[in-house]
């Protein structure tokens, strides 16, 4: 990309530490870059070409998606990958992991842990709550029961973080899958006390 000249130094490298520093994931990089060439073509339509560095102070309600990428003469620079990443990394399902109860966050800590055990990106809730126990021994905190158990994968998954099959139904063989990406999760709760 660098070639094209569409990006400014800076801003790739920011980009791409970015993305490091949360999964490491090409397609996410790709993603970020793809949004903040949008929004540089967006603050060229809006501001006649005055903005290098995407810090004109457009809001978000006068950005408007333009699918051609950057136009003739806008460099995307520091200030649009830094809107980008925000906008990536502050969709409702993060606020809600950050947002969720303790016993949520671990159980999506158990969830995570069983996926990363088994390759798989779907589990049965009793291996989850094997998981969940090992991590509350870990952590020193008494475990929860398996009525418990249900109720927190009940209230995540009416929040529609998490997928279970049957609807809620209140056994340990029910299939579950995350309802996003694992990088999401990981981001959402890299930042609590409990990671």
């Amino acid at each position: 990309m660098a070639h094209l000249n569409l990006f400014e130094p800076d801003a790739m490298q920011l980009a791409a530490r970015k993305v490091a520093a949360v999964s490491g994931d090409a397609r996410r990089a790709l993603d970020i870059c793809r949004r903040a060439t949008e929004l540089a073509a967006a603050d060229q339509g809006t501001s006649g070409g005055s903005s290098s560095t995407g810090d004109s102070g457009t809001s978000g309600s006068s950005r408007k998606k333009t699918g051609g990428g950057a136009k003739a003469g806008t460099r995307v620079g520091t200030g649009h990958i830094n809107r980008a990443v925000q906008e990536m990394f502050s969709s409702p399902k993060i606020v809600a992991i950050q947002r969720a109860s303790a016993h949520e966050q671990m159980f999506l800590r158990a969830v995570l842990s069983e996926f990363r055990r088994t390759g798989l990106e779907e589990a049965t809730l009793g291996d989850i709550y094997t998981q969940l126990q090992v991590l509350y021994r870990t952590e020193g905190l008494p475990a929860i029961n398996s009525s418990q158990l249900c109720e927190v994968c009940s209230r995540l998954g009416a929040s529609r973080l998490l997928l279970a099959e049957g609807g809620g139904r209140r056994h340990l063989q029910a299939r579950v899958r995350l309802n996003m990406s694992q990088d999401d999760v990981i981001f959402s709760l890299r930042h609590q006390h409990i990671i």
